[in-house]
């Protein structure tokens, strides 16, 4: 009997068809545990290599100015101007050549100093002060030190957004595994070849391929849900400066929306209050108010009680304890 709500709960709730997805999803003799574990090798691998050789690069473009590092800045700014897929032809020829196609070498493929990671790693290490690095220097600190142990942690917690987001985007991607890895499928290219044998073949189900589709997107729904506060401020500045920039002219409001958001994130301030017992709610409405008030923005406030208190309440705000 066919339910004619269109939003309605089944009578039977079963988990047949997310156990269906992993005998249909299969590509050859690629089963769907296999692919999940090529999604997970393939994502991390290009990911790391991206994300530390492009953080190296622009370390030493920032900090260590001459004629050529210069040089490779611009080339960097003249090569994002060109066609995105202008070089395929050639490059798959190279790798045919070079025997890494099918293989898993060609993660050599995502060292590349220019991307869309190249600028937004380059600003953040123009934003870190190199006094850090000077007084290691007076200690007697080299080079590969100084970066080591004391740059790249400081960029560490900007970076990490980053590495998120490529994250996200490798694991989403099958036109690569399309073109260069079809002898290892990833779950995104099954689902891209599973939803194309539907449009053929009825049999397959429906159900089966959205249960599967579910599955996959779990990860990087997760990651993005975890870290969306460190997302969304390198999604927003890369959308104002094309805006800027009149790369594209349709986003105003997108960009006014994000401006909005994070200013709203911005005015948010956190506060401990700790107290000798515990209050109840009226009393803790009243102080988050006054609190509010005094310091003119919207506040957190997280409550602790600390019996060693023999009166009154104590205050932290950020890092000032009152």
């Amino acid at each position: 009997m066919i339910n004619i709500r269109l939003f309605s709960w089944p009578q039977n709730a079963t988990l047949a068809n997310f156990l269906g997805a992993f005998d249909k999803f299969q590509i050859g003799s690629h089963t769907y545990l296999e692919m999940l574990f090529n999604s997970i090798w393939l994502s991390i691998g290009k990911t790391f290599l991206q994300w530390i050789t492009t953080a190296m690069v622009t370390y030493i473009l920032v900090f260590y100015r001459n004629k050529f590092t210069s040089f490779i800045y611009f080339l960097g700014l003249f090569l994002s101007t060109l066609p995105l897929y202008g070089a395929g032809p050639a490059e798959y020829r190279l790798l045919t050549q070079l025997q890494l196609i099918n293989s898993p070498f060609i993660l050599i493929r995502s060292i590349s100093l220019f991307g869309g990671q190249f600028f937004f790693t380059y600003a953040f290490w123009k934003a870190l002060s190199w006094e850090y690095a000077e007084a290691a220097l007076v200690d007697g600190a080299g080079d590969y030190r100084i970066f080591l142990n004391i740059m790249f942690p400081m960029a560490v917690p900007s970076l990490m957004a980053l590495f998120i987001m490529a994250f996200i985007t490798n694991w989403n991607n099958y036109d690569e595994i399309l073109l260069y890895m079809t002898n290892f499928p990833n779950l995104s290219y099954a689902l891209y070849a599973y939803e194309n044998s539907t449009k053929y073949n009825s049999g397959l189900g429906k159900p089966a391929y959205f249960a599967g589709l579910l599955i996959a997107i779990l990860p990087t729904l997760t990651l993005f849900l975890i870290f969306q506060n460190s997302i969304m401020p390198i999604v927003y500045n890369f959308i104002f400066a094309l805006n800027l920039r009149k790369r594209v002219g349709i986003i105003s409001e997108i960009a006014t929306e994000f401006s909005k958001e994070l200013e709203r994130l911005k005015n948010i301030v956190h506060v401990n209050v700790t107290s000798a017992i515990e209050l109840n709610n009226e009393r803790k409405d009243e102080i988050k108010n006054k609190i509010a008030e005094k310091l003119n923005k919207d506040i957190i406030v997280d409550w602790g009680v600390d019996s060693d208190i023999i009166a009154g309440l104590i205050f932290k705000i950020d890092e000032l304890i009152i």
